[in-house]
């Protein structure tokens, strides 16, 4: 019953971001900080889900892997993993922390469209 009323009153997308702990507050000489992430996306509909992922900063982060559009199937579950990094060459922020938002986009459905927050983190030192 609840899967229903959330099916038809709300966005049939789960979506959660954790920080990968593998990759966090890596520098890396010549190159930039970085910092990676594990998308998880849940479908909660009956209808095939083709997932778009967009990042939005008020910096320029560079992706380091692609990021493909995902296809769910109905009730499905997926997960990846995306490496960002903040180039060098920008500068390190004077903020230890600096925002960071992923946009989940179902492709078929543009009214469909979960975001999540997150951080981008740098070394204290």
């Amino acid at each position: 019953m609840f899967f229903r009323i959330y099916y038809i009153k709300g966005v049939p997308i789960y979506t959660s971001v954790l920080r990968d702990k593998a990759i966090t507050n890596i520098y890396i000489p010549k190159s930039g900080w970085r910092n990676g992430y594990e998308i998880h996306i849940g479908n909660l509909s009956f209808e095939p889900l083709t997932a778009e992922i967009e990042i939005q900063s008020p910096y320029n982060f560079r992706i380091l892997n692609e990021i493909k559009e995902i296809n769910i199937k109905p009730e499905g579950y997926e997960k990846l993993r995306v490496i960002l990094e903040y180039p060098e060459s920008q500068g390190k922020p004077e903020k230890f922390t600096i925002p960071v938002t992923f946009i989940i986009k179902d492709k078929n459905n543009p009214e469909h469209i979960k975001q999540v927050k997150s951080f981008f983190t740098f070394p204290i030192n």
